[in-house]
């Protein structure tokens, strides 16, 4: 299957990876492009907003009055940033693992593992910001 620039059929890296792409080693450059991926980026919805979606009112969270967004203002953040945000956090503990298996004296994965690692996570990030959900999802209190 190709997308654009080259086909995701192959594990190496290829001639023009994205930014967010690791190579066989964790590099530093790639996870600040990752950074500004992790802050959830939330804006205020109204009640009737929560009821359109689907959502019940009675557990949305709502902004804390300091937000100064009112009294009828409950945290929304679209599902896009939600699904980036998830997939740096597994590409992080995947790059943990590199380096904790680095410092073993026989690492337990070969290079080609790593390829595979840094092929799924371009693919998946891609993919959403091609076609981005831009289904709003709400943050819910829990009893605990």
């Amino acid at each position: 299957m190709s997308w654009g620039r080259y086909n995701y059929r192959t594990l190496s890296t290829p001639p023009y990876p994205l930014k967010y792409r690791d190579t066989v080693k964790p590099s530093k450059d790639v996870g600040g492009v990752w950074r500004p991926l992790e802050w959830v980026q939330t804006f205020p919805i109204t009640e009737k907003d929560v009821v359109a979606i689907g959502k019940d009112p009675e557990i949305a969270a709502k902004f804390l009055h300091d937000y100064c967004f009112g009294d009828n203002a409950y945290v929304a953040q679209l599902d896009i940033f939600h699904q980036l945000q998830c997939l740096n956090t597994l590409r992080v503990i995947a790059w943990e693992q590199f380096t904790l298996d680095a410092e073993e004296s026989k690492r337990p994965y070969s290079d080609l593992h790593w390829h595979h690692v840094a092929h799924c996570t371009e693919l998946l990030c891609e993919n959403p910001m091609r076609s981005a959900n831009l289904d709003v999802v709400t943050f819910d209190w829990k009893e605990t």
